[in-house]
């Protein structure tokens, strides 16, 4: 993000932030092959400090990605994964 906002002319701002928003995405996608919330597989990673905040903006930022560069064919089933990685999925004993 600090990255991005250094940017000075408007078409890097744009391309970086296609960046930005695909890493936002692969971030999601991490979590859900995991079967983790956003927010729980920021906190294994040691940045608990970073909270729902920038999971939140996370998220935003990979709800854009699919709206803006995933195939319209595919965005129901990647809104679909958005979804599970943002609510809370419970844990299952065994």
């Amino acid at each position: 993000m600090s990255q991005l906002d250094s940017c000075q002319s408007i078409f890097g701002r744009a391309e970086f932030e296609t960046i930005v928003n695909r890493a936002a995405f692969h971030i999601a996608r991490t979590a859900f092959d995991h079967n983790m919330t956003i927010a729980d597989m920021i906190g294994t990673g040691g940045l608990r400090d970073m909270g729902l905040r920038h999971a939140n903006t996370i998220k935003r930022r990979a709800r854009t990605y699919i709206t803006t560069c995933i195939d319209p064919i595919a965005r129901p089933e990647m809104d679909i994964l958005l979804d599970r990685v943002i609510s809370y999925l419970p844990r299952r004993c065994t």
